[in-house]
């Protein structure tokens, strides 16, 4: 007799950024959910037991940087208020290809926007 596994309902937990939307499948005995990442807004598919165990918390679009969407809006408008690159990475300790890249990721979720209206 196989073992049975218990899968509880994941829907609207926190898990580092990621927020389980809908189970979405099973892969060889492994179920997969659908997860919103609050980091970027971006989806996801994410194993279960990654989940529970903690080994993903982020999309891998967003496993390298360093602010979010709200952080890298207020980079960008402080950027554009005149500051330059290393008093803002100063001001947040980090070097300046990270503002560099939340400048960009500002830039980029501004324009997605645009298209979407």
């Amino acid at each position: 007799m196989g073992k049975c596994k218990k899968h509880y309902d994941l829907k609207g937990k926190r898990f580092g950024y990621l927020i389980p939307l809908r189970r979405v499948s099973k892969e060889n005995e492994i179920t997969v959910w659908k997860c919103r990442c609050e980091f970027c807004g971006n989806t996801t598919n994410v194993r279960y037991t990654n989940l529970l165990s903690g080994n993903t918390k982020r999309c891998q679009k967003c496993k390298g940087r360093k602010f979010d969407i709200k952080q890298s809006k207020k980079i960008l408008k402080e950027k554009e208020s005149g500051m330059t690159l290393v008093k803002l990475a100063e001001k947040y300790n980090v070097s300046r290809y990270a503002i560099t890249n939340a400048i960009m990721f500002a830039q980029s979720q501004l324009s997605k926007k645009e298209k979407d209206v």
